[in-house]
C-alpha cells in the first residue's frame, strides 16, 4: 500500500510547475515508503517472539527431549518399530520445523525482491557450474555430479556393516579380548546377535556393534556434505563476480 501511495506522489510531482514543490513531493514519497516499511518491520519484529519461541522449542528442545523419550516409547510400546521412530524423528520433525520457519518468514513485510539474472541472460548460467580451464578448453561440470559422488561414497561407508554382513564377512574385534563375545573382542565392528523376542526367536538381528554405530554417522554426514558442497560450488563463481562488483562500486563511490 505504501508503495502505491509513494508512486502516486512521484506521478503527481511530474505535473507540478514549481521545482521546489516537485522536490518536496519526491522527498515525501521517499519518506512515506521508508516510514511505512519501518513501522511494518517494527511490528513484525515485535510479533516474532511467540513464533520464534515455538520454533526454538520444536527445533531444539523437542529433539533433545526425544533422545530421552524415544527409548521409553520402545520399552512401553512393543508395536513401535525402528522405522516409526526414524520417520518421526528424522523426517516428520525436520519437515515441521521447515514449514513453521517458512510460515514465519512469509509474514514479513514486503521489501527488496532478489531476482536471478541468469534466467534473463542464458550466458550467465555457466557461472552456476564448475568451470575447469584445460589447455584453453573450458569444461563445465554440473555441481550435482560432485555432490552425488560424495553422497554415494559416504552412503557406502555408512552401509558397509550391512554390506559386510550380506557378503558373509566375519565380525572384526575392535578392542581387547573377550572369549564370551562373538567376535572375540570387547567391542565388535558389526555386533550382530540372535533375537530373543518370541516372534523373531533365533533370527540374526543387528548391527549393534560400536563400529557399526560410528560408521552410521557417515550416512547423515554424506547427506549434509553433498547438499552443502552442491550449493557452495553452485554459488562460488557468482560470489566472485559479486565481490568484484562491490570492489568496482567502491572505486566509483570514492
Amino acid at each position: 500500500m505504501e508503495f502505491i501511495e509513494a508512486f502516486h506522489l512521484i506521478e503527481s510531482s511530474l505535473y507540478e510547475s514549481s521545482n521546489e514543490r516537485r522536490l518536496s513531493l519526491l522527498d515525501k514519497s521517499l519518506d512515506v515508503i521508508l516510514t511505512e516499511t519501518y513501522e511494518k518491520m517494527l511490528h513484525y519484529a515485535h510479533n516474532l517472539k511467540s513464533p520464534i519461541t515455538m520454533l526454538h522449542m520444536l527445533g531444539v528442545i523437542l529433539p533433545i527431549l526425544g533422545l530421552v523419550i524415544l527409548p521409553l516409547v520402545v520399552n512401553f510400546m512393543g508395536n513401535v518399530k525402528w522405522y516409526h521412530l526414524a520417520m518421526g524423528y528424522n523426517v516428520a520433525l525436520p519437515i515441521s520445523v521447515y514449514l513453521l520457519g517458512k510460515k514465519i518468514l512469509a509474514t514479513r513485510p514486503t521489501g527488496y525482491g532478489d531476482t536471478d539474472t541468469s534466467d534473463a541472460n542464458p550466458n550467465l548460467k555457466k557461472y552456476k557450474d564448475v568451470i575447469i580451464n584445460l589447455a584453453g578448453l573450458e569444461i563445465r561440470l554440473n555441481p550435482i555430479i560432485f555432490s552425488v559422488f560424495i553422497g554415494i561414497v559416504f552412503l557406502l561407508i555408512g552401509f558397509s556393516p550391512l554390506i559386510m554382513h550380506a557378503a558373509g564377512i566375519p565380525d572384526i574385534p575392535l578392542y581387547g579380548e573377550d572369549s564370551t563375545s562373538p567376535c572375540g573382542g570387547m567391542f565388535c565392528l558389526l555386533g550382530y546377535k540372535e533375537s530373543t523376542a518370541p516372534e523373531t526367536l533365533g533370527q540374526i538381528v543387528g548391527p549393534y556393534g560400536l563400529g557399526a554405530a560410528m560408521l552410521s554417522l557417515f550416512i547423515v554426514l554424506g547427506a549434509g556434505l553433498s547438499i552443502g558442497i552442491y550449493y557452495k560450488l553452485r554459488s562460488k563463481n557468482i560470489i566472485k563476480i559479486r565481490e568484484r562488483s562491490k570492489k568496482l562500486e567502491a572505486e566509483f563511490a570514492s
